[in-house]
């Protein structure tokens, strides 16, 4: 799975806890629980709500790691294209300048280095 694909799927659950927790809170404000009752749905929320935060911060944490270690490495490939490019680009003016020739042999070498 993708990392976009999984903070979509992560996103999508929020609703679901979002509605979990609702529920709670309509439990507690009922007036139907007994206190050892009410005091374990808040511990359950509670529970719920911070296991919840720290997963949706740890995933944005690495989600932001893991796009710095592709801009850098999307940075390394377009500085090693660009050396490539700046010596075959001073290779081509280098064989330019060169005359052709004199003897066959000479033009073949130049032919080989060419490619």
């Amino acid at each position: 799975m993708s990392v976009q694909g999984y903070m979509v799927e992560l996103t999508s659950h929020q609703g679901s806890v979002g509605r979990v927790l609702k529920a709670g809170s309509v439990l507690l404000s009922g007036g139907q629980l007994t206190d050892d009752e009410e005091r374990e749905v808040r511990e359950q929320m509670n529970l719920l709500n911070s296991r919840w935060e720290h997963l949706r911060v740890a995933s944005m944490e690495r989600q932001s790691r893991l796009h710095e270690v592709l801009m850098d490495l999307q940075h390394q490939q377009l500085k090693q294209l660009s050396d490539w490019l700046d010596t075959t680009e001073t290779r081509i003016k280098r064989m330019g300048a060169q005359p052709l020739g004199p003897e066959l042999e000479d033009i073949k070498r130049q032919i080989e280095e060419q490619k």
